[in-house]
C-alpha cells in the first residue's frame, strides 16, 4: 500500500514488439528500406496492434479495422492531437505546427477545421467547383513522364480551385511555379540525412537547423507564398478570414495573415500531390482493364474510384498522436498508450485484411456496387463485406477535401471512358517516397508505363 501511495499504480504493458533489433536505431533502418511493408510483416508476427522504436521514436501501429475505432473514434478526443518533434523540413513548411495539418489538439486547429469545412464540406460549394479536365490533346499514345506531368497540371489546377476559389486568369506560370516548389522541397527532405533523421532523433533535428540551415526550405516556401498573394481570394481563403464561433470556442481569435497563407500553402501541396498520385493510378488502371470492363466504369465511377483508393491509396501509414496516457483496451487485452505516443494506421494490412474485402488482392472495379447498406469498416464486430475504406483517414483527423477529391476523381473516370479507350499501363509497380508532404509516413504512387488514347467518336 505504502508503495503504491509512492510511486501510483503500474502502467499497463506495451504492445508486443519486434525481437532481435539493433542497439538505438531499433526498426529505423528496416523502415527506412522497406516502409509499410516491414510494419505489415511485423503485424503478420505480432497481431493487430505492436510498437516498435524507430530509431528513438516510439510508435504503436494500428493493423485491424477494430482497434483503428477503439483508438480513433471511441477515443478521438485523446488520440487526435500532433507531435511537435518534426524535422526542420516539416517544421519551416509548417510555420512551426500552425496548419490544419500539424497543429496540435486545441481550439487554433478547432477554427482552422471550421474555416475548410465550411468549403470543403458543403456539397453545394463543391458542386460550384467546374474544372474542365479533358480534351483533344489527350489523343495519341503518352509516355508516362508525358502522361504524369500532364496530369500533374491538371490536378494543381483542380487544387488551386478548391482552395482559392475559381481565378479569374490563372496563369501557367503559378501552376508551374508550385508543382516546382513541392517538387524541390521533397527532393530537400529526402536528400539530406539531417533532414531524414529529424523526425526520428532530436539531435538530427537540430543539426538539420545548423548544419542544413533554413534558408533554402524558407527561399522555396516564400517562393510559393508569393504566388498565393497574387491569387483571387476566394473558396477556403475567404472562408479563413471569418472563423465562426462554435459551442467550445465562442469567441473565436481570427487568423492572422501570415497563419492563414501558410494553410493555404499547406492544402494546396498537400491536395495536389496525392490527387496527382490518384488520378495517375486511375489512369494507369484503367488502361490496364479490358474495352469492355472500361465501357462498364461509367455506369459504376465511384466504386472504382474507390476501388482504386483501397487498392493503391497515395498514403498507406498515417499517423495520429496521444496527448494523454491512457490504458487501450482490444480484445480481452490492455495496452500501455503515453502521452506523445505515436499511432500509425496501417493500410498496407487494413486494405488487405480478407474479413472486409473479398479477395482482397484482386483489384475489383465492381466491389462497392449497391454496397450502400452494407457496414462500414469502422463498425463494431464486422466480419462481411464492407461499403468503404480508409484512404482519407479517420476520426477528428480525416480529410476535410474528400469530398471535392473524389468528386474530381468519379469525373475524371466518367469522361475518359466516354470519350476514349486506353492501353497500355501499369499499374501494378509501386515507387515508394519517404517525404508525404511533410510528414516522415512518406506516400506511394504507381510508376506507370504509356497509354495510347483512343477516341471513342
Amino acid at each position: 500500500m505504502c508503495l503504491m501511495y509512492l510511486y501510483g499504480t503500474p502502467k499497463a504493458a506495451w504492445p508486443p514488439s519486434p525481437s532481435n533489433l539493433p542497439f538505438y536505431w531499433n526498426g529505423y533502418s528496416a523502415f527506412r528500406k522497406d516502409s509499410y511493408r516491414i510494419l505489415t510483416k511485423w503485424s503478420k508476427q505480432l497481431g493487430d496492434v505492436f510498437t516498435v522504436k524507430l530509431a528513438q521514436r516510439r510508435v504503436i501501429v494500428l493493423n485491424d479495422a477494430g482497434i483503428v475505432r477503439k483508438a480513433l473514434v471511441e477515443h478521438e478526443q485523446v488520440n487526435s492531437s500532433r507531435l511537435d518533434r518534426v524535422d526542420a523540413i516539416e517544421a519551416v513548411m509548417g510555420d512551426q505546427g500552425k496548419t490544419v495539418f500539424t497543429a496540435p489538439f486545441a481550439a487554433y486547429w478547432g477554427r482552422l477545421r471550421r474555416g475548410i469545412n465550411k468549403v470543403l464540406g458543403d456539397k453545394e460549394e463543391v458542386a460550384k467547383m467546374d474544372i474542365p479536365w479533358w480534351n483533344a490533346e489527350w489523343d495519341g499514345k503518352m509516355d508516362p513522364e508525358t502522361l504524369r506531368a500532364k496530369v500533374n497540371a491538371k490536378a494543381m489546377e483542380a487544387v488551386i480551385t478548391m482552395v482559392m476559389g475559381k481565378q479569374s486568369d490563372l496563369q501557367a506560370e503559378w501552376i508551374e511555379t508550385l508543382m516546382d516548389v513541392c517538387e524541390k522541397t521533397e527532393q530537400l527532405q529526402t536528400g539530406r540525412w539531417y533532414y531524414r533523421y529529424g523526425a526520428f532523433i532530436p539531435l538530427a533535428r537540430t543539426l538539420g537547423i545548423v548544419l542544413g540551415g533554413q534558408r533554402a526550405v524558407v527561399a522555396l516556401r516564400d517562393r510559393a507564398l508569393t504566388v498565393l498573394l497574387e491569387m483571387d481570394q476566394g473558396g477556403i481563403a475567404e472562408s479563413l478570414n471569418h472563423i465562426a464561433a462554435s459551442r467550445n470556442d465562442p469567441t473565436p481569435t481570427q487568423l492572422a495573415p501570415d497563419e492563414k497563407l501558410i494553410n493555404l500553402l499547406h492544402l494546396i501541396m498537400h491536395g495536389y500531390r496525392f490527387l496527382a498520385s490518384t488520378l495517375f493510378t486511375l489512369l494507369q488502371r484503367l488502361a490496364s482493364l479490358p474495352d469492355h470492363v472500361q465501357e462498364r466504369i461509367a455506369d459504376y465511377p465511384a466504386s472504382f474510384v474507390a476501388e482504386t483508393l483501397r487498392y493503391t491509396p497515395p498514403v498507406r501509414l498515417y499517423s495520429h498522436t496521444a496527448r494523454a496516457d491512457q490504458d487501450l483496451e482490444f480484445n480481452g487485452k490492455v495496452y500501455r498508450v503515453d502521452e506523445n505516443s505515436t499511432l500509425i494506421v496501417n493500410l498496407d494490412s487494413l486494405h488487405f485484411n480478407q474479413d472486409y474485402y473479398v479477395d482482397p488482392f484482386q483489384f475489383d472495379p465492381e466491389r462497392f456496387v449497391g454496397r450502400d447498406n452494407s457496414p462500414s469498416i469502422l463498425d463494431k464486430d464486422v466480419k462481411d463485406r464492407v461499403k468503404d475504406h480508409l484512404a482519407f483517414g479517420v476520426g477528428r483527423r480525416a480529410c476535410l477535401g474528400s469530398r471535392a477529391s473524389q468528386r474530381a476523381m468519379v469525373t475524371v473516370a466518367t469522361q475518359i471512358v466516354r470519350k476514349y479507350k486506353l492501353r497500355g499501363g501499369d499499374p501494378d509497380t509501386l515507387v515508394d517516397h519517404p517525404s508525404g508532404i511533410w510528414s516522415w509516413t512518406g506516400r506511394t504512387d504507381t510508376k506507370g508505363a504509356a497509354i495510347e488514347f483512343t477516341s471513342r467518336v
